[in-house]
């Protein structure tokens, strides 16, 4: 069963411990700003009807409250406003096989949901669409920064993908087709993401190949476990990420050709011990 949005904020997630909000804004990666990009300025003002002249305050107030509850650099850099779907070079496809194929997208991870709206505002019909995180407080904010409560319809699905039992992601079992995830893999160890990887692939509709896109922090070789203010983060290489997902469709009797590019470097103080890390965007497809 699809959880309930009405919650409110504070029950879903407690606020983050100021003094670590307070080194987080310490870091050169909490970046200030005078402007946003222009894809999302485009959509906060046409989309969610915000004046232009209150587009940057907005955003700002958002964040504030997003980086309180948690330390994430992506909030602290303003990555949530960076549309990451659009930028994948199977981008196209997706739209046609969700518009005309009548295949289903789920974004894991999905913090504020701004790919979503981005699909949506390009034509996606909203019952293609789903949305998961651990719970739901992002999601939350997401309705407030783009203002759509009640106009977005896209379920939202709190679940806890490491979860070893039943999970309310099971509701998805054999209808996805192609999965989003921005960000997100490079919050889990090894064995995790072959956990998360064989759970996904568990949801995937059998008479269509499946697809996932995204991308997450990169390193030019092997696979590595970093930090940013204590906590762990795990970085592929290109051919460590083509390993993950041989060793999944190992697991799950499938195959997959995972193909990356380097994109936007990121600041060396992001990920300790690292001297260039970068968002790698990946395309995995089934073969």
């Amino acid at each position: 069963m699809t959880t309930n949005m009405s919650s409110p904020l504070v029950a879903m997630r407690p606020p983050q411990d100021a003094d670590i909000v307070r080194r987080g804004k310490g870091q050169d990666w909490y970046i200030e700003f005078d402007d946003i990009n222009p894809q999302a300025r485009e959509i906060l003002e046409k989309y969610s009807g915000i004046a232009p002249a209150d587009v940057v305050q907005h955003v700002k107030d958002i964040r504030e409250l997003a980086f309180s509850i948690f330390v994430y650099p992506c909030i602290g850099m303003v990555k949530f406003l960076d549309i990451e779907i659009s930028k994948v070079p199977c981008y196209d496809e997706i739209k046609r096989r969700l518009t005309t194929g009548g295949e289903k997208y789920l974004e894991v991870g999905c913090c504020f949901g701004q790919e979503l709206r981005k699909l949506v505002i390009d034509g996606v019909p909203q019952e293609s669409l789903y949305a998961s995180d651990l719970d739901l407080t992002f999601a939350e904010l997401g309705f407030e920064l783009f203002r759509d409560k009640g106009r977005l319809t896209t379920p939202f699905i709190a679940a806890d993908i490491l979860a070893p039992g039943p999970s309310n992601l099971d509701q998805l079992q054999g209808q996805i087709s192609i999965v989003g995830a921005s960000l997100f893999f490079h919050l889990f160890s090894w064995e995790q993401q072959l956990f998360i990887g064989r759970r996904l692939v568990g949801l995937l509709a059998k008479d269509v190949k499946g697809l996932i896109v995204g991308g997450h922090a990169g390193a030019d070789e092997g696979f590595k476990q970093l930090t940013y203010l204590d906590h762990p983060v795990f970085l592929h290489s290109a051919s460590s990420w083509q390993k993950l997902w041989d060793e999944i469709g190992a697991a799950t009797g499938t195959r997959w050709e995972a193909t990356s590019r380097k994109d936007q470097i990121l600041r060396t103080s992001v990920i300790k011990g690292e001297e260039q890390s970068f968002v790698m965007k990946f395309v995995v497809r089934q073969l």
